[in-house]
């Protein structure tokens, strides 16, 4: 084990979903394996929201450490001066999942990379997904950055880079301890739901009026047979990356159903885990939120936004091997129209084999320790 550990983490934090706080949990699980010392400086392109963060999350933080030491502080990674000299004083410099896509702080992280590469730094893409990407120059920003990389662990193959190391994306290593953490759930007396509004998601099916329209309409056709309440749940709740709750709300305004209530205080990761967790049945359209809810529940719909033969939801299907067990649960966006017949798992749901993720961990935690070696 490495004694101390400095890392700058930097990504989408600033604006992060629930997912991300559940990606950065995971990476402090693994440096937690890998160091007995770990000192962040997390990179954040609106601190105001990652303070909030650390408040709700950090006691989840600590626990995910184990018996490592952990020290965590912001700067802000949109301010040159302030994110070379988190660099500068740290041992490696890590993309903290999340995709790499179009957006213009794509360069910030390039930049980065270059940065550290020149200070001598290493450099680590951790988990991350290659795209939607579909302008030439992000694209190309997108394979620089690959080229400057000590290490790029990616959570899907669509990478055009041929040293990049396929494995599931950190947030599942939350998981993994909240599982340690809760071994036993609750009778389940309610059903969990995340929808997202895809109008603004580049690369993915737009949610045109007409898919909207059906999507109400199937879970119109849920909510009529719901026989337990129904907890409308966001995994994002800030206006850059499109808050949850408002297309959560535009759906519940439409249903009408006393059944419905819209969670609109922003829950902390440990609070949504548990939600997804102890749910009678969940739905799942976010990627996170399907990632969750199969690992800690089981008995869950599977609405997928993304490439039905090659995006992100469909991969990480495909690293868990549920395709063939899911194949009842689960809805590409483009196919909600059809009088397509869901069979939940009911009083058997699907139960994670949790080895298979323990597996992906110390892969992770090898590849990691010996690339801070080098």
């Amino acid at each position: 084990m490495i004694t101390k550990i400095k890392a700058t983490v930097i990504g989408w934090y600033g604006t992060e979903t629930i997912g991300d706080r559940a990606i950065l949990a995971g990476i402090i699980r693994i440096l937690g394996e890998v160091a007995s010392d770990i000192t962040i400086e997390l990179g954040s392109l609106y601190p105001i929201l990652s303070e909030r963060t650390l408040r709700n999350d950090g006691v989840f933080f600590e626990q995910c450490a184990h018996q490592s030491k952990l020290k965590i502080s912001l700067f802000d990674s949109q301010k040159r001066q302030e994110l070379e000299q988190s660099i500068k004083h740290s041992d490696v410099t890590i993309m903290g999942g999340g995709p790499l896509m179009d957006i213009e702080q794509m360069y910030m992280v390039e930049y980065a990379f270059s940065y550290a590469k020149r200070r001598k730094k290493k450099t680590i893409l951790l988990g991350c997904g290659y795209g939607p990407l579909e302008h030439s120059e992000t694209i190309a920003c997108a394979n620089r950055i690959l080229d400057t990389a000590d290490l790029s662990i990616m959570r899907d193959t669509n990478a055009p880079h041929a040293t990049a190391t396929n494995l599931i994306d950190p947030a599942a290593f939350a998981c993994m301890e909240h599982l340690d953490r809760h071994p036993e759930k609750t009778t389940g007396d309610f059903y969990a739901i995340n929808i997202r509004d895809i109008s603004a998601a580049g690369g993915h099916y737009p949610m045109n009026a007409d898919i909207e329209n059906y999507l109400i309409e199937w879970l119109g056709r849920f909510v009529d047979e719901a026989d337990k309440p129904i907890r409308m749940v966001p995994m994002h709740t800030f206006s850059v990356g499109c808050d949850d709750r408002i297309i959560l709300n535009r759906i519940a305004e439409k249903l009408k159903s006393p059944k419905i209530e819209v969670i609109t205080l922003p829950p902390s990761l440990d609070e949504t885990m548990n939600i997804y967790r102890n749910a009678c049945l969940c739905i799942g359209m976010r990627f996170h939120a399907v990632l969750m809810q199969t690992i800690l529940n089981g008995n869950n719909i599977i609405l997928d936004y993304t490439d039905p033969k090659r995006g992100k939801i469909i991969e990480l299907m495909r690293q868990l091997n549920i395709e063939d067990v899911y194949k009842d649960r689960y809805l590409s966006a483009c196919q909600v129209h059809s009088k397509i017949t869901i069979k939940p798992f009911g009083d058997t749901p699907y139960k994670m084999d949790m080895t298979h993720i323990k597996q992906f961990f110390g892969t992770y935690t090898t590849l990691i320790t010996q690339a801070l070696q080098q």
